[in-house]
């Protein structure tokens, strides 16, 4: 810093809404005029500083420049904005943070992504992207692309696509999605290639080979997502884009053939007496009916608004949950009959049983001789049983494996707490569709959604507890149910894969010649900061289904590893958690790829379809860099072999089927594939599904 010989900066101070450095503090050895200030405020190098303080001799000396910090530049208003688009919004959660967009491929489909939503109803709920698109088979995966985003939104504002020739940089002015060929592909590869210093390291792509990338400041402060490659290459990329990336009982006999007029179907009010349940829902038996009213329209040949519900006030065990009425067309009762569904309360975990209580539908048997009660007693249903072995031997087991391996420490930052469970389920269980849309009875269904979200959430209540807060990634859960093996008793195989360690860790056991025994351990501890990596590019090639490389961008403090230094400034825990040096990562990289080729950890960082995973670590910029240069990066990559051992997979069980396949289980469902009806507002430019709910009937035992 041209100010005096051996000066050390000893701090800076920012002001908000301004772009550059508000104060710059140094020290010097000798004194320093105020002139002299000022002239080093001219200088090129600090055209970004407005003051300097200088402390030399116990005496101090500023200077201020004449020119004031430009205030930073206000994000542009998204497409649509005006007096009648939706509110932004609000900090937290999945709204988007302040400062510079930001886009990552495993979020694109969030409100951090192409979509806004508002605090009142935190989902994509609007428009904050376009796509450029031009003519061909790349244009054609675009429209694809496009319908994948209609499908991902409530809300969304049209057009949402623009026609790429003769589109300028000047107008766009959100986040956007463009392809390579396009004066706005080149401009935006421009700009890669510019702020990006470390991509000229990887390969070129090779023909039929596409690419996604991550432009951070593609056109201004917005981002965009580049899709590179030829013809062929970009329509992979694109098609990889949208089609993978980033849930009664019969009264219509009694009344068939009669002049029915009408029904009246009464409800009772799901009650908490204890008042403290927080899994639970006053509405939880109209829930269960659904769709009776459209089934006894069609079996009945009732006009549909013939049939009504309604709720009334109850005792629960006292009060029959459901009261059907039958009128004729003058309004008299032809039939009315109750129905109790038995239900019993128990801990909703077992290792956590003052966590919560819930109420589930059990089996019972009664039986009468004339007015005298023969028996009466509850029969646990398979289900029953399965939950009550679930929650009270395999997760107990499961979390004193999980906490011997943490040492009864468990931390947030070493995720996920196991590897493997896997549940694998044969029962005969109801599992049939009603003719109704596509609505169908099926506690499988059920068992194998409530199989993996309890399972999640008691990782959560375990982190909650132990950790202070939820576990963000808890393992592979996988739950697979077989077709209904009607007739046969159930059976359950559960397999559950523990960690080696619960933390990342180097051990190190050895014998020297006198046959001492040594033994030295160092923990691998997780960097403190804003450490979360970004996906910004995946390339694939034609005739591929899926990525064969992947490119992660996270931010490094320093390029050169000085660990020896560092630790006789700071201590020792102070260096391992703080810095993130790029030498260090890339020598990891290094040494895990010739142990691979050694034979050993084959597991690790080893996937069945990834050929290459590639990084880049973004340094911070040097001080005399100006405010907008791009921030230097360094390269690494590491070539990805299949695991050796490989882990279970849900698509290994599709051939095992002894029906037809109902859902294919290659690869997610394409935006080709959902059938999208959304309710049109008045104004033509903007359409909102609003919100929606589950249609499937819930019968697993284990309510929300």
């Amino acid at each position: 810093m041209p100010v005096c010989a051996g000066s050390q900066l000893s701090g800076i101070t920012y002001l908000k809404g301004k772009a550059g450095i508000h104060r710059a503090f140094l020290s010097c050895p000798n004194l320093v005029t105020q002139s002299a200030l000022e002239d080093a405020l001219k200088a090129a190098a600090l055209t970004s500083v407005h003051e300097l303080v200088v402390s030399a001799g116990g005496a101090t000396v500023s200077a201020t420049n004449s020119k004031d910090l430009p205030a930073i530049p206000s994000s542009p208003p998204s497409a649509g904005a005006g007096p009648g688009a939706p509110e932004t919004a609000a900090p937290g959660g999945d709204a988007e943070p302040a400062g510079p967009a930001r886009l990552d491929l495993a979020t694109l489909y969030t409100m951090r992504g192409l979509f806004r939503g508002t605090a009142r109803m935190p989902i994509p709920s609007n428009l904050d992207s376009q796509l450029y698109v031009r003519l061909g088979a790349a244009g054609t995966a675009m429209a694809n692309l496009a319908a994948r985003m209609g499908v991902e939104t409530t809300g969304i504002t049209l057009p949402l696509a623009t026609p790429a020739p003769g589109a300028t940089a000047r107008e766009v002015r959100t986040k956007s999605v463009v392809e390579v060929s396009s004066d706005l592909g080149r401009e935006a590869e421009r700009r890669f290639f510019e702020e990006d210093t470390a991509s000229q390291s990887a390969a070129a792509l090779s023909p039929g080979e596409g690419e996604l990338r991550v432009v951070d400041k593609a056109f201004g402060r917005q981002p965009s997502e580049l899709v590179r490659g030829d013809e062929a290459g970009a329509q992979v990329a694109l098609n990889l884009l949208g089609g993978h990336f980033p849930n009664l009982w019969d009264v219509a006999p009694q009344l068939k053939g009669k002049p029915v007029a009408s029904l009246k179907i009464e409800f009772r009010k799901n009650s908490d007496p204890s008042g403290t349940r927080a899994m639970f829902s006053p509405a939880r038996w109209v829930h269960e009916l659904y769709p009776v009213d459209e089934m006894l329209s069609r079996e009945l040949a009732l006009p549909l608004d013939k049939i009504s519900l309604a709720q009334f006030e109850g005792k629960s065990g006292k009060s029959p949950t459901y009261r059907v009425h039958a009128y004729d067309a003058a309004g008299k009762e032809m039939l009315t009959h109750e129905f109790t569904v038995p239900t019993v309360q128990q801990p909703y975990n077992g290792v956590m049983p003052e966590y919560e209580n819930v109420e589930v539908d059990t089996g019972w048997v009664r039986m009468q001789s004339g007015s005298a009660v023969v028996l009466d007693r509850r029969i646990p249903t398979d289900i029953e049983q399965f939950w009550e072995h679930y929650h009270k031997i395999t997760l107990p087991r499961i979390f004193r494996t999980v906490m011997a391996g943490y040492h009864g420490e468990l931390r947030s930052e070493f995720v996920p707490p196991f590897d493997t469970l896997k549940v694998d389920i044969h029962m005969s269980e109801p599992n049939y569709e009603l003719g109704i849309d596509k609505e169908r009875i099926s506690s499988l269904e059920a068992l194998q959604e409530d199989a993996f979200y309890s399972t999640e959430n008691f990782v959560n209540m375990m982190g909650d507890l132990l950790a202070g807060r939820a576990l963000q990634y808890t393992g592979r859960i996988i739950p697979i149910v077989h077709a209904s093996e009607d007739g046969k008793d159930a059976r359950v195989r559960i397999e559950f894969y523990a960690k080696a360690a619960g933390s990342p860790q180097i051990e190190l056991r050895w014998t020297d010649a006198q046959g001492n025994r040594h033994e030295r351990k160092r923990d691998l501890w997780v960097l403190n900061g804003p450490m979360q990596p970004r996906l910004v590019a995946a390339r694939t090639h034609a005739g591929e289904s899926g990525p064969q490389s992947l490119t992660w961008l996270l931010q490094a403090d320093y390029k050169d590893d000085q660990y020896d230094e560092w630790i006789k400034l700071e201590g020792k825990d102070q260096v391992e958690r703080g810095i993130f040096r790029a030498e260090q990562a890339r020598g990891q990289l290094t040494w895990l790829d010739q142990m691979h080729a050694a034979g050993l950890y084959r597991n690790e960082l080893a996937y069945p379809h990834l050929k290459r995973m590639a990084f880049e670590f973004e340094l911070p910029l040097p001080l005399a860099a100006k405010v907008d240069s791009p921030a230097p990066r360094e390269y690494a990559s590491l070539k990805i072999e299949p695991p050796a051992s490989p882990r279970p997979m849900i698509g290994d069980y599709a051939g095992r089927l002894k029906r037809p396949q109902l859902v294919q289980w290659d690869e997610p469902i394409s935006p080709r594939a959902p059938t999208c009806s959304p309710s049109w507002r008045s104004t033509p430019a903007s359409a909102s599904t609003g919100w929606a709910a589950p249609t499937w009937v819930r019968r697993s035992g284990l309510p929300t």
